[in-house]
């Protein structure tokens, strides 16, 4: 355009983002009915749920069955007869809800070591 040869700028063009989908919104209804205790909830802060996401979005097998096995062992979580899938989700769910109302209260955690 001749006013940004003029003025010595230049005109950018930055192709729009398209937003992935919620994950909160994903099956919500069809979710396990897992119980999880506040303990339990709190193993992990804002970027593990955020590396959760991660591997919920992708779906590789051996990564969800690692990254599922890792949780339950952790949070001494027995699964019973849900998938590796089903709970990570449910896990999911939990901790971000968790988080998201201790977030209106003023309190972020920011990741697993964070004891605030």
């Amino acid at each position: 355009r001749a006013g940004d040869l003029v003025a010595g700028t230049w005109v950018l063009r930055t192709p729009k983002q398209k937003l992935l989908r919620d994950m909160a919104d994903d099956n919500a209804a069809h979710q396990p009915n897992l119980a999880f205790t506040p303990a339990q909830l709190d193993a992990y802060g804002i970027k593990e749920l955020q590396v959760l996401e991660q591997v919920l979005r992708t779906r590789d097998k051996p990564t969800v069955r690692a990254v599922a096995d890792r949780i339950a062992g952790k949070i001494e979580f027995t699964r019973g007869d849900v998938t590796d899938l089903e709970f990570l989700r449910a896990y999911y769910h939990a901790v971000r809800g968790r988080l998201e109302s201790r977030l209106l209260m003023g309190r972020r955690r920011k990741d697993k070591f964070d004891l605030s």
